[in-house]
């Protein structure tokens, strides 16, 4: 009994994998999302043309994760402004839809407040 053969196309181009995943994974290790969005901009043709681009898109995800994770064991509060420089987003509405997201998965830890200011 033979199990499910992919397609050769499956196998077929890594020429892109090789040179994206030295830093790659240094990004997603350390939730650098600007390093991963250099490297998105480097090999997004390659990508594309491998037809591997929405998996690497995935990915970004992960990187999201790992950088909140970095902030939240740094930081025991910290604005959800400073969060999106940090992690590069474009608005603190974006750091805390994520943080949102992340603090529902068991495994992570950041806890949202929203403390809105009074004038």
């Amino acid at each position: 009994m033979r199990g499910f053969e992919p397609a050769t196309l499956c196998f077929g181009v890594i020429s892109s994998a090789r040179a994206f995943i030295p830093s790659a994974a240094a990004a997603v290790r350390t939730g650098d999302l600007g390093a991963f969005n250099d490297v998105l901009e480097k090999f997004g043709k390659a990508f594309e043309r491998d037809r591997n681009y929405t998996l690497i898109l995935r990915v970004r995800h992960n990187v999201i994760k790992a950088g909140v994770r970095r902030i939240s064991t740094g930081y025991s509060r910290i604005s959800l402004a400073d969060v999106a420089s940090k992690l590069q987003l474009d608005s603190a509405e974006d750091a805390e839809f994520i943080i949102a997201k992340v603090s529902l998965d068991p495994a992570s830890s950041p806890v949202l407040s929203c403390c809105h200011a009074r004038s």
